[in-house]
């Protein structure tokens, strides 16, 4: 499935992907992303990066979380969010459980 949707990385050491339908792109992450944002077509989505996603948080440029919850313990882990310059109140409007266990947490974020 992943095959067919366009893709971005966004890396510093990187210079090609062999995953099809992929770009890599160096600098220029902020502009890459509003250009993004205003071409017609479905939402933008970060899988696996929370660098990524706090220098996006603190461009202003982050609109929704979808914080998948696998019910798992393992005793210790890290932050979602190691960088964030700003304490965010996240508000919950949707949630969505799978047969799994799964539970998919939708939020909007608003800046105290």
């Amino acid at each position: 499935m992943m095959n067919h949707y366009e893709k971005i990385v966004f890396s510093k050491t990187l210079d090609h992907t062999i995953w099809s339908n992929s770009r890599v792109v160096h600098d220029g992450i902020e502009e890459e992303i509003n250009r993004l944002k205003k071409q017609p077509g479905r939402d933008l989505i970060i899988y696996g990066s929370g660098k990524l996603v706090d220098g996006l948080l603190q461009a202003g440029l982050v609109d929704e979380f979808r914080i998948w919850l696998h019910p798992i313990l393992i005793g210790k882990g890290k932050r979602l969010f190691k960088t964030a310059s700003s304490r965010r109140m996240l508000i919950l409007f949707d949630s969505k459980r799978f047969g799994s266990g799964v539970v998919m947490l939708f939020y909007k974020s608003h800046k105290q």
